[in-house]
């Protein structure tokens, strides 16, 4: 894995304005993402996990400018995509692509296959007499064939409505790769297949992956590098085997014991975590968790925490963590 950054991401804000409130005069917004830092490196595995509601997927539709932030800087090789105009933005799309979680509805049911893969090219002003022979490589590249070219997306399953999605968002090689929980809407059987596909791709093309997913056992498998969210905020971010095997922050060893395991002895079961999570319209001061974490003491309710270098490779936003101990 190159060290060097693709994606820099500074400062980054996204608040959604609800309806309403022009009686009292005040405005209620979303805080869906609350000052954001985080750098992608070239040729990694990213796995963002937290639970729904915590900001996964906007974080990765604003790296791709689908959802124009509030504020801060999205660096994208060097550029700040979020001073660039839709135009402008067009071209670098090129290079960054998404898989949406749900094939089918990420896919027109009036057109055909061969239609859908097409429309990328014409886009992007690729000439017409390479359209099917890129189409042709990669449906090769990802277990398909011509015979799926004239069919339409319900004729498909799921698994290879899947892989129709992966193949489109190759088609325009791409350096960075938006996975938005690409395995939930698939039988387990068809999960384990398309993670080995996109295993496979990711190194013999060298892309870079965002792996957005709630599945922890799917994100260990296929990551270099973990970030744990909550409600808006990074918790914790580092190598993904450490943190699978030592986890640091109270939310994500809450996580990691959730996670239900064969032949676990009924008085090792996990204990859920006190509370529900807060509103994001009226996030709590201080630490985000403090009001579900069983550790939590009087400066959690009143500070934030910032994100913290602790030993060689994890980053977490705990005041409670013994930075120099761990």
């Amino acid at each position: 894995m190159d060290k060097q950054p693709l994606v820099e991401i500074r400062g980054l804000v996204k608040h959604f304005k609800l309806p309403g409130g022009w009686l009292t005069g005040t405005r209620r917004v979303v805080h869906a993402l609350d000052n954001i830092n985080l750098d992608i490196y070239k040729g990694e595995v990213l796995g963002i996990v937290g639970e729904s509601g915590c900001g996964k997927t906007t974080l990765g539709r604003c790296i791709l400018q689908l959802i124009r932030p509030t504020s801060g800087s999205i660096l994208f090789e060097g550029n700040d995509l979020t001073q660039q105009s839709n135009s402008q933005l067009r071209e670098q799309r090129r290079h960054m692509q998404i898989v949406f979680q749900n094939p089918l509805a990420s896919l027109s049911p009036r057109r055909t296959i061969k239609q859908s893969l097409i429309e990328p090219l014409q886009t992007h002003h690729f000439p017409k007499n390479e359209w099917m022979p890129r189409i042709d490589a990669i449906l090769n590249k990802v277990g398909l064939g011509s015979q799926h070219l004239d069919r339409y997306p319900h004729e498909l399953s799921g698994g290879q409505l899947q892989r129709v999605s992966i193949a489109r968002a190759l088609l325009l090689e791409p350096r960075l790769l938006i996975l938005d929980e690409p395995t939930s809407a698939l039988d387990v059987s068809v999960q384990a297949q398309i993670i080995n596909l996109l295993d496979e791709l990711r190194h013999e093309i060298g892309l870079t992956y965002v792996f957005i997913s709630h599945d922890l056992s799917v994100v260990e498998h296929l990551s270099d590098r973990i970030g744990v969210m909550y409600l808006g905020k990074l918790a914790e971010i580092g190598d993904a085997r450490d943190m699978m095997s030592h986890p640091t922050h109270p939310y994500t060893q809450a996580l990691l014991q959730s996670v239900p395991r064969i032949g676990q002895a009924k008085s090792d079961q996990f204990t859920p975590l006190d509370g529900n999570v807060p509103s994001p319209i009226n996030p709590p001061s201080g630490c985000r968790f403090h009001t579900r974490c069983p550790i939590a003491e009087d400066i959690c309710k009143h500070k934030e925490p910032l994100l913290e270098t602790i030993g060689q490779a994890q980053e977490v936003a705990c005041h409670l963590i013994n930075k120099e101990s761990v």
